[in-house]
């Protein structure tokens, strides 16, 4: 779910900086061009990404205590579209 967040808004990014620009019109991009852009606009990866998930609270506490590990619990509020 992340990387393909992260894929939409890396192109979102590069088509607005490209429609903004005042750079002449070309043919395309070299591979190497496409290369340095998708790295600089691709944001580094977050530390919770790597983060085995579980739905059930019950099963991850369940885990975490055998393991001896804490539980990392995302809590949002509102509707999951954003429309609040």
């Amino acid at each position: 779910m992340t990387l393909f967040f992260r894929t939409i808004s890396t192109c979102a990014l590069l088509a607005a900086l490209l429609a903004g620009s005042a750079l002449p019109a070309q043919d395309g991009f070299s591979q190497a061009e496409f290369q340095r852009l998708h790295a600089e606009l691709n944001p580094p990866a977050a530390a919770w990404e790597g983060l085995p998930w579980r739905l059930s609270i019950l099963e991850a506490c369940a885990e975490a205590a055998k393991e001896k590990k804490p539980v990392y619990m995302l809590v949002r509020s509102g509707h999951p579209l954003a429309c609040v």
